[in-house]
């Protein structure tokens, strides 16, 4: 709740009451109901109450009621939420903030009537943005400028060592390659591991290397991690090959293939999925979302340099259509 004008009455039962917010400069001096029941505090003006609620499970005791004419605002966790998947921008910084929020609660006596000062939630956002209140959260603050043009020299070359046969010295080397390659999968910069999605970074990374050794023809390679009894049959393999012989894949298709499987996982990890608008439901969907809404988040996907439409193309056609699906046949 916000209070906006007029004269509010918090009360909050004596046994629950302690005075929370000490730094607030407008709360006068508490008083006590005539059945020794309540601590009642006189409130004017702009106050915020209750905001914990909105990012935790909470349960107040006091009670709020108006004195004079007043106005005031009430704003849901679930309405929260869905003002927050509309401008995914802001998520990173409002988790941050909740967090100061609830451990300045927890560093308070008590908080049992919920009620905090403007000036206190003020200066709580004053120490995450700094001087600059426009400041966004950045998943790749290290990529811009000379950096970036060095992230896409990587994958430039890396995409040439590929198509020209090169760099398959081992599997383990070509993992290792993988990772300082592509920024998403960084094991420590990559937004992968920002947002503590570990499984589908090893997916990633595990999907451009298989498809390395597919283009590259190292069966040995391809087959090592699996187990003798379910690995691949030569005669598979030698159908792949004949396969990828017929698709005749030039230099820019490998190139956004690699980054389609870099950023794909993105669109699975929940803490991005549950920020989407309603109705963006596929990883397809949300990795678009994404790349309209927080672009800095894929990197990657600037090595393409504009040149996307292939990209745009198949995140669009796996919308509605799984090629794995129809490979295993789960789909008629």
């Amino acid at each position: 709740y916000v209070t906006l004008q007029g004269k509010f009455a918090l009360k909050t039962p004596i046994e629950e009451h302690a005075c929370f917010d000490r730094d607030a400069k407008d709360w006068g001096k508490p008083s006590i109901d005539e059945g020794n029941m309540w601590v009642i505090r006189h409130l004017c003006d702009v106050h915020w109450l209750s905001e914990a609620s909105m990012y935790i499970k909470v349960m107040y005791k006091s009670d709020l009621k108006t004195e004079t004419f007043a106005d005031a605002l009430a704003l849901s966790g679930y309405e929260f939420s869905e003002c927050m998947r509309k401008t995914p921008k802001c998520i990173g910084l409002v988790y941050r903030y909740a967090r100061e929020l609830l451990s300045y609660m927890r560093s308070k006596a008590d908080c049992s009537d919920g009620s905090i000062a403007l000036e206190t939630a003020h200066d709580l956002c004053s120490n995450l943005v700094g001087d600059s209140e426009q400041q966004e959260v950045d998943f790749h603050p290290s990529y811009s400028g000379a950096e970036a043009e060095r992230a896409t020299e990587l994958i430039g070359q890396f995409v040439a060592d590929v198509c020209e046969l090169r760099g398959g010295t081992s599997a383990e080397a070509m993992a290792s390659r993988v990772v300082d390659c592509f920024p998403e999968l960084h094991h420590q910069h990559g937004v992968y591991t920002k947002i503590n999605s570990l499984q589908e970074r090893e997916t990633s990374t595990c999907s451009i290397t298989s498809v390395v050794w597919l283009l590259q023809g190292r069966y040995d390679f391809f087959v090592a991690p699996q187990a003798p009894d379910t690995r691949m049959s030569p005669k598979l393999w030698a159908d792949l090959q004949a396969f990828m012989r017929w698709a005749d894949l030039d230099s820019h298709m490998v190139k956004t293939l690699l980054v389609f499987l870099a950023v794909r996982g993105l669109g699975k990890c929940q803490s991005f999925a549950k920020a989407m608008p309603v109705g963006a439901t596929s990883p397809e969907d949300v990795v678009l979302q994404l790349r309209h809404v927080v672009p800095g988040t894929m990197p990657s996907w600037d090595s393409l340099k504009g040149d996307d439409r292939l990209l745009m193309l198949c995140l669009n056609m796996h919308k509605s259509f799984n090629v794995a699906q129809m490979l295993q046949g789960e789909n008629t």
